[in-house]
């Protein structure tokens, strides 16, 4: 067994090691010492209203209800808890967290670790919960995003939080390298046979990865910039397969066979006694096989892919004021635009990717328009020295759009859009600097829009008939309310 593989080992090593350290004089590594945290919460009132648009043609899971739960009547310590175990010392350190996770549709306590050590200026850290990043995001709980092909995505976080960075870190300079998990597994093809050789297997690989990169840099003690950079790898060997039932060259079936995602960010920061502001250019670029083989192409050869490389634009912005030693506003701000014929996004349940089909067949087609944007405001202020008031408004809003020619016909319209909308209004009491209590009363509100042409071809959206007849299909625009009153609170123990 390798013991340098598994993270807790480090964990072990860096804690036995660090400890000997201490105790032999030879430096000073206390640091934070032994920390241990625990953080639980609960809703002390839940309400969650669903409505649909046409109910009456709509099917079972489709029917508006209203859904209520009290007062710890929906506790659940896998859910709602988090327990964690730290050391820090000068050098080195290292955590392990039980933190909620979701597997298999249900709440479940999963481990969450970390380690690092430094020597000099070259720190290397490893686990599943290694996020470090340089962009000053004034006080915002989420990054600079850009609504990638796995989500919103920030691109500062070149590690995904999983895996191994190593960084160099200098008086002005940083420079870091992530690496993720590495994966290639044997695939071969069916049994070939040729005249020369009766039984022949052609090699196939399953292979992922995920690597990363970034450089920092402080030009004075009021601003810095950094560039990001992280490239996804995706082969898939049953893509793969012979050209012929007598042949032993492998090509390409799909576009997708091989795939690459590069997700990168140009980022700034100015920070100010009485403000701060940071912003970001950001992009996804997804490309696929150039061609790939395909029977309905001429001659049964290599059809040129439609979009082999499509690539997204993204923009963020985060400010931060503070008003007086009580009152601090922040903004956040980003928006991700992009063209493509995926039709896959509308939720259609049709194998409808015409980003990856032929050129010929996906010319045919109109283009997509996608945008998404999220825009949120948050202000806090000290009530007295021990208790902080904190308001935050965020909206997220997508939209997919085309129109024209359509797979599902000429002249028609697919739309679709969502809006999520949150408030929250909250109270926390600092009893200690190492304990703390919160309550807030959080409104959630989420609209679906759908337009006709989209759900005419969306299989199963409505019920096969309706008195007697089939349901005529029409445009739905259904939402989501829910009210929550969560209350918690921190322990710190040293």
């Amino acid at each position: 067994m390798n013991f340098f593989k598994h993270p807790l080992a480090v964990l072990l090593l860096f804690c036995v090691f660090g400890s000997a350290y201490a105790l032999d004089g030879s430096g000073d590594t206390r640091g934070d010492g032994l920390v241990v945290t625990l953080d639980m919460s609960v809703d002390a009132f839940n309400l969650v209203d669903r409505t649909f648009a046409h109910p009456g043609i709509r099917r079972r899971a489709d029917q508006n209800r209203r859904e209520i739960q009290y007062f710890i009547s929906n506790w659940e310590f896998a859910r709602d808890a988090q327990a964690s175990l730290e050391y820090s010392a000068d050098s080195f350190g290292g955590k392990f967290a039980f933190q909620p996770q979701t597997a298999g549709g249900s709440w479940a306590f999963g481990a969450r670790i970390y380690g690092w050590m430094q020597f000099n200026v070259f720190r290397f850290t490893m686990g599943n919960d290694i996020e470090r990043l340089y962009t000053d995001l004034q006080g915002s709980d989420f990054g600079m995003m850009i609504y990638s092909r796995n989500g919103w995505e920030n691109p500062d976080n070149i590690t995904n939080s999983n895996g191994l960075m190593a960084e160099a870190l200098f008086n002005t300079l940083s420079v870091a390298l992530a690496a993720g998990d590495y994966s290639s597994v044997w695939a071969p093809t069916g049994r070939i046979q040729l005249q020369s050789q009766e039984n022949l297997y052609m090699d196939r690989f399953n292979t992922t990865y995920r690597y990363g990169a970034r450089v920092g840099y402080e030009f004075t003690d009021y601003a810095k910039a950094n560039v990001s950079y992280k490239i996804y790898h995706r082969t898939v060997a049953d893509s793969y397969d012979l050209e012929g039932a007598d042949s032993a060259k492998i090509v390409p079936m799909r576009a997708d066979a091989r795939s690459f995602d590069h997700v990168f960010g140009l980022f700034g920061s100015v920070n100010f006694a009485s403000w701060g502001l940071s912003f970001g250019y950001l992009g996804a670029v997804t490309a696929h096989l150039r061609e790939f083989f395909n029977s309905a192409s001429p001659n049964m050869g290599m059809a040129e892919t439609a979009i082999p490389v499509n690539l997204r634009n993204g923009i963020a912005l985060h400010g931060r004021w503070f008003f007086n030693e009580k009152l601090i506003l922040r903004t956040e701000h980003g928006v991700t635009f992009w063209q493509d014929k995926n039709y896959e996004n509308f939720l259609i349940g049709r194998d409808w990717d015409f980003n990856t089909e032929r050129k010929a067949l996906a010319n045919q087609f109109a283009v997509i328009n996608n945008i998404f944007t999220r825009n949120a405001v948050g202000a806090s202020y000290g009530i007295t020295g021990k208790l902080t008031g904190g308001l935050y408004l965020r909206n997220i809003f997508s939209y997919t759009g085309a129109s024209g020619n359509l797979p599902g016909g000429s002249q028609q319209e697919f739309i679709r859009w969502t809006n999520e909308s949150r408030a929250e209004l909250s109270l926390s009491y600092s009893f200690h600097p190492n304990a703390s209590a919160f309550i807030s009363f959080n409104l959630n509100n989420t609209a679906v829009f759908r337009s006709e042409d989209l759900n005419t071809h969306t299989a199963d959206y409505f019920i096969g008939s309706a008195r007697g007849a089939i349901p005529v299909p029409v445009e739905t625009l259904d939402n989501v309310f829910s009210i929550s009153a969560p209350v918690g609170f921190t322990l710190r123990m040293r």
